[in-house]
């Protein structure tokens, strides 16, 4: 199931996401500041809002996201749900382990 938001102010269609209020996601870009979440910290999508619908730039979606003790907005573009991010992990772990010399 997807959520749509809009169209408001200069918008002429609505914006859709395949994420909802209350998923699980995770963090896929590297973090500009101490305060913002590392790669691949998991939090719940808390709302879903559209980010300056009137300036006449580019309208897109902006996720605001709950951590253990702080909530962020985050683009879709920086998230990614929980289920694939720990995939992607394991799978990272895996090829850590792998002897990069083929074993000789």
């Amino acid at each position: 199931m997807a959520t749509s938001r809009g169209p408001r102010g200069r918008m002429t269609k609505p914006l859709v996401t395949k994420y909802n209020l209350g998923d699980s996601v995770a963090v896929t870009m590297v973090a500009d500041s101490p305060d913002d979440p590392l790669v691949g910290e998991v939090g719940v999508i808390r709302r879903i809002v559209i980010a300056d619908p009137d300036d006449g730039d580019v309208t897109f979606l902006m996720f605001v996201v709950r951590f253990r003790e702080r909530c962020v907005r985050l683009a879709e573009c920086e998230i990614a749900s929980g289920q694939a991010v720990e995939a992607a992990l394991w799978l990272q772990k895996q090829l850590a382990t792998l002897d990069p010399k083929g074993g000789k």
